[in-house]
């Protein structure tokens, strides 16, 4: 059974992420595409075991058992009591994101595999086809599973008016900038009553600002 933490979902977005800034730093040039679409397979492995994770061990227990349920069975093993062929499913779905990791990096947790320009090593033929003939029971585990979550929206119609339902402020960067770009970087970010901030910084660490009032009030 697939350990119950999440130490991979950090290691694999450090990892890659450390390589993109040391590209980004250190060499002129783009990874090449085999490199890129391993990494991307990489990323979606951990995608998968995390959402899994949420899903089946932390979510499930409230949606599946219910939110007044008895909170000492409200968990992952209540689930395993009361459908255990759906947490057996659940396990296999994160197994199979984190054999994707493995099969690439050749561990679960903290795999040192990608490199400035590319990767350590390529994904073997026997762990292409070990992936490819597990992937039928995770789509089959994942249709089904969203088809149970569907089903149960419509007994949360009070909940969804007011979970989450309150006045906040939102900010986002307007754009992104490319490597060694000296263009300042823009943040937007607007308050309960619509004021609208929109913030530029350099590389010389100034910062300008302007505000206006928005159009649209958020809720």
């Amino acid at each position: 059974m697939p350990s119950l933490t999440d130490a991979s979902v950090e290691s694999v977005h450090q990892s890659l992420d450390g390589v993109r800034q040391s590209r980004r730093r250190d060499l002129d040039g783009k990874d090449s595409s085999t490199a890129e679409k391993l990494r991307r397979m990489m990323n979606l492995g951990q995608f998968l075991q995390s959402h899994a994770l949420s899903f089946f061990y932390l979510s499930g227990p409230d949606l599946l058992l219910g939110w007044d349920s008895d909170p000492a069975t409200r968990n992952v093993f209540g689930l395993i009591k009361a459908n255990p062929e759906l947490a057996r499913k659940g396990i296999r779905v994160r197994q199979f994101g984190q054999q994707v990791i493995e099969h690439l990096g050749g561990k679960r947790i903290h795999p040192a595999w990608a490199v400035p320009g590319g990767v350590r090593s390529g994904l073997t033929e026997e762990s292409r086809q070990a992936l490819l003939a597990w992937i039928p029971e995770t789509m089959a585990t994942l249709k089904e599973s969203l088809n149970l979550f569907k089903g149960l929206l419509d007994s949360f119609k009070v909940e969804e008016e007011t979970f989450g339902n309150f006045r906040r402020c939102f900010s986002h960067w307007l754009r992104m900038t490319g490597p060694g770009s000296t263009t300042a970087v823009p943040l937007a970010s607007s308050t309960p009553k619509g004021k609208f901030w929109r913030i530029r910084f350099n590389r010389r660490s100034t910062v300008t600002t302007s505000v206006r009032q928005s159009k649209a009030t958020p809720t």
